[in-house]
């Protein structure tokens, strides 16, 4: 290393130092910088709407339906069947579910234990600590379905 320091000249040193720095910064920059200006951006736009939508019943009912539509399609795409049950069931619903994947890959799912997790933001995790018995390919493949 000693080496090809003593080759490298102390200019061109620095300038590939200069041009690392550089793409760090454009990196950074595109990471943590951009997807901000896109949300801010598009905030920006429902104001608009709802600013000219104001002035205008129609266009206001139309704007809401439409984000009623993409409140729901995001919450089936985070929740996916278990979108439409209440609190209560989704439990139940995770055991059957677990229970149906222990059937198709010939494991016995001889435990399940529900417990309550943390709150992230604004949902809350459900864990579960579940106790398998099965061949070991069976076990593998109970965990790619799952």
């Amino acid at each position: 290393m000693q080496a090809l320091l003593q080759k490298v000249n102390l200019r061109e040193l620095r300038l590939a130092l200069l041009g690392l720095g550089a793409v760090v910064s454009i990196l950074a920059f595109a990471g943590l910088v951009l997807p901000k200006i896109k949300a801010l951006s598009s905030v920006n736009s429902a104001v608009l709407v709802l600013q000219e939508a104001s002035l205008d019943g129609a266009e206001l009912e139309q704007h809401i339906n439409e984000q009623h539509k993409l409140i729901e399609t995001l919450r089936y795409r985070v929740h996916g069947d278990m979108a439409t049950l209440p609190p209560r069931q989704v439990e139940s619903y995770i055991i059957g579910r677990l229970q149906k994947v222990s059937w198709n890959n010939n494991v016995e799912l001889v435990s399940v234990q529900p417990t309550m997790g943390e709150r992230i933001e604004v949902f809350q995790e459900m864990l579960f600590r579940v106790q398998l018995m099965g061949q070991y390919k069976d076990l593998y493949s109970w965990l790619w379905e799952t």
